[in-house]
């Protein structure tokens, strides 16, 4: 579900947690992957398109959401997730009002079955969007909490590795220092002995 709610996801605005927090509402009123997905990803680029158009279709949006249209216009602008859950609640709060969701959601120019359906339930788990979304939010962040302390660990362990290494390089240097005169003093007697001569060579390499 997250998946097929990326691509219009990202191109709105929402975040990697608000996309997995309406796939989570959107799964858990038994809505399928292959429906909701695509139904809710032309859900929001109505959206889009009407705050970036104007005219009749952002009205209708705006005054479902209980909004003036420049108000819902700069609320999407700022937070996508935000504007479509007021949309949400709105479209709820229709059948109280004695006014037809089906109606209303038809006058906006929203008569595919699929996008109604998925619409219609939305309303009737408004609360449960706004659960997800702050669960979303909430894990999310606690996560990169999480994955940020780990890197900051993974630096200073490798860190501490590096000066480790230089260290012993420093260390074995000197030890190499130490020992060169004395190798040096026995190298003459070793002319005859090839390979301890050669054993003799390597240990002064750098």
């Amino acid at each position: 579900m997250s998946l097929r709610l990326a691509g219009a996801g990202r191109q709105v605005g929402l975040s990697e947690a608000q996309i997995l927090g309406f796939a989570a509402a959107l799964s858990s009123v038994g809505i399928e992957s292959q429906m909701g997905g695509s139904a809710f990803s032309k859900a929001l680029i109505k959206m889009e398109v009407a705050a970036a158009t104007g005219g009749d279709a952002l009205e209708d949006f705006a005054r479902v959401s209980g909004m003036s249209a420049s108000q819902f216009k700069d609320l999407w602008e700022r937070d996508a997730a935000s504007a479509f859950q007021a949309f949400i609640v709105g479209l709820s709060k229709m059948d109280e009002e004695g006014v037809s969701a089906i109606k209303t959601l038809d006058d906006i120019g929203i008569a595919e079955i699929r996008l109604r359906d998925t619409l219609l339930r939305a309303t009737n788990a408004s609360e449960l969007f706004n659960k997800t979304q702050a669960t979303a939010n909430k894990a999310w962040s606690e996560n990169a909490a999480l994955t940020n302390e780990a890197n900051k660990r993974y630096a200073t362990t490798k860190s501490r590795l590096t000066n480790l290494k230089n260290t012993a390089l420093m260390f074995a240097r000197q030890i190499g220092d130490d020992l060169n005169p004395t190798i040096q003093q026995i190298m003459p007697y070793c002319r005859n002995n090839q390979m301890l001569k050669y054993l003799l060579s390597q240990t002064l390499s750098p």
